[in-house]
C-alpha cells in the first residue's frame, strides 16, 4: 500500500470513527419509549402506545457498549462507489425499534438524503446483532431509536 492510499484509508477510518462516536452521543439524547401493548381485549401485538420523550430506567444497548457499536459501524460501512464518484455526502438519520427481545425492527431512513447512502445506512443497521433491550421498572420494553450515520468524503 503506498503512502497516499494509507493516508486516504486512515482519513476514512477517522471520519467513520468520529461519525459513529457522534451517533452514539446522539442516540443517548434522541430516543423515545414505546410502551408494551395495551391489555384491553382485541388489541393486537402491533398496536402499541408510543410515548415521546419518556425517561426509562435503562436504554437499549449495543452488545459491548458504544465502543463496540462504533467498531461495528467502522468495520461494516462501505461508502458506495457511485456516491464517491459523484461526491455525495450526507448524514443519514436511521430510525429503528429495539424490541423487548433485542431485535431491530421497523428500520427506515428518517429523512431521505441520497438513495445510495440511505440504502447503505439501512444495510448496516439491519446487519447489527441483537441489542440488549431497554428496561423500565424491571421489564423489557420496546424503544424507538435514531442513529445518525455520516458519509463524508475527505
Amino acid at each position: 500500500m503506498n503512502k497516499k492510499n494509507f493516508i486516504e484509508c486512515l482519513s476514512i477510518l477517522k471520519t467513520l470513527f468520529l461519525s459513529a462516536l457522534a451517533a452514539a452521543m446522539f442516540l443517548t439524547f434522541s430516543c423515545s419509549n414505546s410502551a408494551d401493548k395495551l391489555n384491553s381485549p382485541g388489541t393486537s401485538d402491533t398496536q402499541k402506545i408510543v410515548k415521546q420523550d419518556t425517561v426509562i430506567d435503562k436504554m437499549p444497548e449495543f452488545p459491548g457498549g458504544e465502543a463496540a457499536m462504533t467498531k461495528f459501524i467502522i468495520d461494516n460501512v462501505r461508502y458506495p462507489e457511485a456516491a464517491k464518484k459523484s461526491g455525495s455526502q450526507a448524514k443519514v438519520l436511521v430510525d429503528f425499534l429495539v424490541t423487548k427481545t433485542g431485535k431491530l425492527d421497523s428500520i427506515r431512513v428518517k429523512e431521505k438524503t441520497n438513495e445510495l447512502l440511505d440504502k447503505e445506512a439501512i444495510r448496516v443497521i439491519s446487519s447489527m446483532p441483537d441489542w440488549i433491550p431497554g428496561m423500565d421498572k424491571g421489564v423489557a420494553i420496546d424503544v424507538q431509536m435514531t442513529l445518525p450515520i455520516s458519509f463524508k468524503l475527505q
